[in-house]
């Protein structure tokens, strides 16, 4: 899968809660699309704790769950797909941010910067 998308991100400002949506879009028609909603919690000694042992080593976890993933393509003869290069200055991908579309979007950007 290549990697020129469109991205739509929603995120809400921080407060008791936060979530935050991304939309990958291509030739007009969504094609992945997630949503991270958290709650916020004081940082104290007790909750600190209880992450630990409710997600032991995580960072490591993830770490390792990318690259085992990558053998794995690599192994089903998988390629890699360079991102894609923007010749043009004033495409959406050169990092200035398009104004929201809708009420709570922080805008649509094409995040894909060379």
């Amino acid at each position: 899968m290549t990697m020129d998308f469109d991205y739509h991100w929603q995120i809400t400002p921080p407060g008791r809660t936060l979530s935050v949506h991304i939309e990958n879009w291509r030739t007009g028609h969504r094609a992945f699309e997630a949503t991270l909603s958290l709650q916020r919690r004081p940082i104290t000694s007790r909750n600190l704790a209880a992450a630990l042992v409710r997600h032991p080593l995580m960072t490591a976890r993830v770490f390792l769950a990318i690259y085992w993933q990558a053998v794995r393509l690599w192994w089903r003869g998988a390629t890699f797909q360079p991102h894609p290069k923007h010749t043009d200055a004033a495409s959406p991908g050169n990092g200035e941010q398009a104004p929201p579309e809708r009420v709570g979007d922080i805008g649509k950007t094409d995040t894909s910067i060379s």
